[in-house]
């Protein structure tokens, strides 16, 4: 029988507990509650029978904790409160106001943990998130499910647990790490979403999305499944996404006995601008399928990365029983023909060139390359390199169809034609019933004044530049969905002689003086820009520009 119970301080919320038999529902009045700890100095059982919960009488004005530690508690559930953590001078970056130590089917659901920044510390530390979020240590069967964590140091740090669910987080905001797991086992981490972090550029810190380690632990990590997460840069800054190091392996200080062991990492959906999108030490029995690792620049410019900068899948090659399938990513590192490796249909995909394959402009809907917010949602074209490996989430092969409209379109060049010219192609567009009813209608605004009507259409661009065309579909019941893309345009003068008599050249509308660049060959091409020769061609290189031998 469940009994409902109504607090409104601090200790009537503890003669709640002291006199539980189980089955309790105590509601918390709104306000602040403070400093909350179930531990030895209680004074009453904290292994309740059966589940205990602790809820906030009116979500829209939930129950305030400053500080929470559960010690040796079994059976109760945290649901619906918040967690604020507030920074005082003093306070390590390490401080952890929220722990759960030991104990037995513990839950912390539909939450949130609201950090704060460092203030008066340094100029590496000041302005960024400071402090744990939850910190959850020796305790089995817990949860930790559809809360959000912002602002912290570290988002969630689990040592010694055997069984955890994290389910539906949403993290953000972090300065290092969203999720630390060390000597677990029976890990399932489903359905988060971690995205926008912000590190400090100007620290020595190591920041992961999900972390797993080995250094200082006595027992290996096993049975893990990472599943199903969105690991998105946004527009923050990079960082690894997943990285399971095995460092006693690596050092030498273990053999096979510390190998990770079972792990299954599939349907996540990555993007960010560290080349560990997917690192994984040295592991027996590791399936790594069905996984998109991309890339995306965050709250960086966008132009030319290096190799560190494009995510990739590695896998320590050591690693015995591997099985890598089905994922869209930059590369694949530490496959080199291993006996025990399952290793194919992965779709390598990249945003560096358009002239050479897997570029993201011809495997991507041209609408999801945008990021309204900062949100990376990639989906493959229907028909294409993707959609013929089955390669990457399902997330990315397929639109969510959800919502009663998604507009969608693709954009091509006039191959032959007009390098002005652009067509547009609005039938990518879905509903929730799959294809679009009849009397469904397209608006296209060209971001030039002009606008078309038309599933498909063509545009003539007067001028070069970088232009944001957006689509409204409508359905016949009124509801609509709408689209941007920003679509790049080049001029029809792509070099010419200025009256400072140095080259100009265009790119998308905007001239580039080479007089202020030194000569030098570049990934944008060769820069002259000097007396005497600056470069020199073969002639049998030019004999078809020159029309001579």
């Amino acid at each position: 029988m469940t009994t409902t119970i109504t607090v409104s301080s601090t200790a009537a919320l503890y003669d709640a507990l002291a006199n539980a038999t189980g089955g309790e529902i105590i509601k918390l009045a709104a306000g602040s509650y403070g400093a909350f700890s179930l531990d030895v100095k209680s004074g009453f059982d904290r292994t309740f029978p059966s589940n205990v919960t602790i809820t906030s009488a009116d979500p829209l004005n939930p129950a305030t904790f400053s500080s929470v530690k559960l010690d040796s508690v079994a059976n109760l559930t945290l649901d619906g409160l918040v967690f604020d953590h507030t920074f005082k001078a003093g306070d390590p970056s390490f401080m952890s106001p929220f722990q759960i130590n030991g104990g037995d089917h513990v839950t912390v659901t539909n939450s949130t943990f609201d950090g704060d920044v460092a203030t008066g510390v340094s100029t590496v530390a000041n302005g960024y998130g400071t402090g744990y979020a939850l910190v959850v240590r020796g305790a089995t069967n817990v949860t930790v499910s559809n809360n959000e964590m912002h602002n912290f140091q570290r988002g969630l740090v689990v040592d010694e647990v055997t069984g955890i669910k994290v389910t539906g987080n949403d993290i953000s905001n972090m300065r290092t790490d969203g999720m630390d797991f060390s000597q677990v086992k029976g890990v399932l981490i489903e359905g988060n979403n971690l995205h926008d972090f912000r590190r400090s550029l100007t620290s020595l810190d190591h920041c992961d999305m999900i972390q797993f380690f080995t250094n200082n632990t006595t027992a290996p990590s096993t049975d893990i499944v990472i599943r199903g997460n969105v690991l998105d840069i946004g527009n923050g800054t990079y960082t690894q996404s997943i990285f399971m190091r095995n460092e006693l392996v690596d050092w030498d200080q273990a053999g096979s006995e510390m190998n990770y062991r079972n792990v299954t990492i599939e349907q996540n959906v990555i993007t960010n601008a560290h080349l560990n999108g997917i690192m994984v030490g040295q592991t027996t029995g590791l399936k790594v399928q069905h996984n998109t690792v991309l890339h995306a620049d965050g709250v960086k410019a966008d132009g030319v990365d290096p190799g560190v900068e494009i995510p990739a899948i590695v896998v320590a090659s050591g690693s015995t029983s591997v099985v890598v399938t089905n994922n869209a990513t930059g590369s694949l590192i530490g496959w080199s023909g291993q006996s025990g490796w399952t290793v194919g249909h992965n779709a390598f995909v990249q945003d560096q060139d358009a002239d050479k394959p897997g570029y993201y402009g011809n495997v991507f809907v041209s609408s999801s390359l945008s990021s309204p917010n900062g949100v990376h949602d990639y989906i493959a074209v229907p028909g294409g390199l993707l959609d013929q490996l089955d390669a990457g989430a399902d997330a990315t092969l397929m639109a969510d169809g959800s919502s009663p409209v998604h507009a969608m379109f693709q954009t091509t060049e006039d191959e032959g034609g007009f390098v002005q010219t652009r067509f547009f192609d609005a039938s990518y567009s879905i509903s929730e019933l799959g294809a679009l009813p009849e009397g469904t209608t397209f608006l296209w605004t060209f971001g030039d004044g002009t606008t078309a009507t038309g599933m498909k259409v063509g545009h003539n661009f007067a001028e070069g530049g970088s232009y944001d065309v957006s689509l409204t579909v409508k359905l016949p019941t009124g509801q609509t969905d709408v689209t941007h893309s920003v679509v790049a345009v080049q001029d029809s003068n792509i070099l010419t002689l200025g009256n400072d008599g140095a080259f100009d050249v265009y790119e998308d509308g905007a001239m580039i003086n080479l007089a202020k660049s030194s000569a030098a060959c570049t990934y944008a091409g060769i820069q002259l820009n000097t007396t005497g020769v600056s470069a020199s061609v073969d002639r049998s290189h030019v004999a078809d520009i020159i029309q001579a031998e």
